[in-house]
Order: C-alpha cells, then sequence, then structure tokens
C-alpha cells in the first residue's frame, strides 16, 4: 500500500510538473510575436508622438500645427491604452525611440520652411502606412486573443490617420 501510495504521489507530482511547464512553455510561444507587437507598435507611436510635437513647434501652415495637436493628444491616450495591455501581459515597452527612429525625428529637425511642412506629412505618411500595415496583421494573425482584438479595435483611427495625413499630402 505504501508503494502503490508512493507512485501516485510520483506520478501526480510528475503530471503537475510537466503541465506547468508547458503551459510555460506555451505562454512564451503564445507572446513571442505579441510582444514583437506590442514593442514595435510603442516604438512606432513614440516616433509619431515625436514627430506630431515637432508639427505643432515647427509647422509653417495651420493646418500642420492643428495636425500635431491633433495627434499629441490622440496618441497620450492610445499610448496608455498600449501600456496598461503590456503590463497585464507582463510585457515590457521601450520608453526611447531605437536607432533608425532616431534617425528618422533627427532628419525632420533640421528641416525648416515649407519643406518641414511637406516632410513631415511625407514622414508621417510613411508611418501611419506602417503602422496600419503592423495593426491589421496582428488583428489577423495574433496569437493572444486580447492584444489580437485591442489592434483590430485601433484599426479605424489608424486609418482615419492615414487619411487625415494623404489629405494633409494633397493640400501641400
Amino acid at each position: 500500500m505504501k508503494h502503490v501510495k508512493i507512485f501516485f504521489i510520483s506520478l501526480l507530482t510528475l503530471l503537475l510538473f510537466n503541465s506547468c511547464q508547458e503551459k510555460q512553455i506555451d505562454e512564451l510561444v503564445l507572446l513571442d510575436s505579441d510582444r514583437a507587437f506590442a514593442v514595435a507598435a510603442a516604438e512606432g507611436w513614440q516616433l509619431e508622438t515625436q514627430m506630431s510635437q515637432l508639427a505643432q513647434s515647427n509647422g509653417i501652415t495651420p493646418q500642420v500645427r492643428a495636425y500635431g495637436k491633433q495627434l499629441v493628444s490622440d496618441y497620450s491616450q492610445k499610448r496608455q491604452g498600449l501600456r496598461e495591455l503590456a503590463k497585464a501581459k507582463n510585457i515590457s515597452l521601450p520608453t526611447n525611440l531605437g536607432s533608425l527612429s532616431q534617425q528618422k525625428y533627427d532628419s525632420l529637425t533640421r528641416i525648416h520652411g515649407s519643406a518641414f511642412d511637406i516632410a513631415l506629412a511625407n514622414a508621417m505618411a510613411r508611418s501611419h502606412q506602417r503602422m496600419y500595415v503592423l495593426f491589421e496583421r496582428q488583428s489577423l494573425d495574433g496569437t493572444d486573443t486580447e492584444i489580437k482584438s485591442w489592434a483590430a479595435e485601433q484599426l479605424p483611427a489608424l486609418n482615419k490617420r492615414l487619411e487625415l495625413v494623404k489629405s494633409l499630402q494633397s493640400a501641400e
């Protein structure tokens, strides 16, 4: 009888251990692409926020300055939502721009006058397009249902920003 108890306790321990290991491995695999999405989204929105702040201060036309002001407001709310989701999923988000994003931002800071408005509109159009594709892919292919759903919820606003920057480009 003692051997049977030891056997069952050992078997139960082994099953629980394997179950926990599989769950941890599944979570790591499950969230790897979702983590990459969250990090890319955070950096993209950080870049767009900084470019929007630059639009407010360096924009020549009232449209560019108003565009920058609107996006700064929009992004502060969106970034907060992403931070909350990332915290719930235990995902660390970058607080600074990566080197490529920093180069893009720095190149805009060296442009002045009406050339700035044109360069900003073009840079924002490219960035908005990249962000839309990033979020669309996540909404279709994401593995974590909450992150996937959240990405899908952002698509209408991202599309609106893309249309807005296109109208800004055509006004230039």
